[in-house]
């Protein structure tokens, strides 16, 4: 028998792949947002917390939020209040925002500490102030207390802490990351989810995806960046669309858009 480690898998990115993941995890767990946490000891039946980071795209977020709430999934969607690439406090914000809250889902915070003004990661007086301050911003736009927080690119201080950084769930505690399934930098570390997730006899688990990969039809992520670039610099000069180009590089590093230039 074979020790060797799963192989990555990108190998479906369509929606009929996400609905089948859900469907076939509902069978073993009960599949629930970060607001409802609870430590495994207090409960009886296994849970999957359902998670997105929004790194990149509103609009790919709402249309991942409708297609869970057609099947009747609440999740979190996780949203950087301070992102380059898009604006919660725009018209277009608040509304997407608003509606992914009405949908059923949980609207939290994803904390990028690079663009937050925190000169020591480890000054937890100052980082809880920091979120505490933006989660203000997301609660005037829904009308809801912001109640979960993952860390957008998280150090290694992140990884595995507390339950809890101050009143909100943290996504990456340890009992969180115990059992942690994630698409990210747009592949399953783990190998197909479909292959182990369902079937895990893991009590607690938690289910990361990031909508920007995820589609009507399945694309490599490469070409679903290059696709959401294009239609992002329609119309722009070839100095902002250079800009627009490392500010992706910026946010989403572990993917480089199908017709990029090599950096040096």
């Amino acid at each position: 028998m074979s020790n060797a480690p799963p192989q990555p898998f990108a190998g479906d990115f369509s929606y009929d792949f996400y609905l089948r993941l859900l469907r076939s995890s509902r069978e073993r767990f009960a599949l629930a947002p970060l607001r409802d946490y609870v430590p495994p000891a207090q409960r009886d039946a296994p849970r999957l917390y359902v998670r997105h980071d929004i790194d990149v795209c509103l609009d790919a977020a709402l249309s991942l939020a409708e297609l869970e709430a057609s099947i009747g999934v609440a999740a979190t969607y996780m949203f950087i209040p301070t992102s380059t690439l898009y604006d919660v406090a725009s018209a277009n914000g608040r509304a997407r925002l608003r509606r992914i809250q009405e949908l059923g889902h949980e609207v939290a915070i994803h904390f990028d500490v690079a663009t937050s003004g925190i000169a020591d990661p480890e000054d937890r007086e100052t980082l809880v102030r920091r979120i505490d301050e933006q989660c203000a911003g997301l609660s005037e736009i829904t009308g809801s207390p912001v109640r979960s927080v993952s860390f957008h690119r998280p150090l290694p201080i992140f990884l595995k802490g507390p339950d809890r950084i101050g009143n909100r769930v943290n996504a990456y505690s340890a009992t969180l990351m115990e059992y942690y399934c994630s698409d990210s930098a747009g592949r399953w570390r783990s190998g197909n989810p479909l292959d182990h997730l369902p079937g895990s006899a893991a009590r607690v688990a938690q289910l990361l995806t990031h909508p920007i990969w995820w589609g009507a039809e399945h694309r490599p992520p490469a070409q679903r960046l290059e696709a959401f670039f294009q239609a992002q610099v329609d119309g722009f000069d070839p100095d902002n669309c250079r800009n627009y180009d490392v500010l992706l590089r910026e946010t989403v590093p572990g993917v480089v858009r199908a017709g990029a230039n090599p950096v040096n």
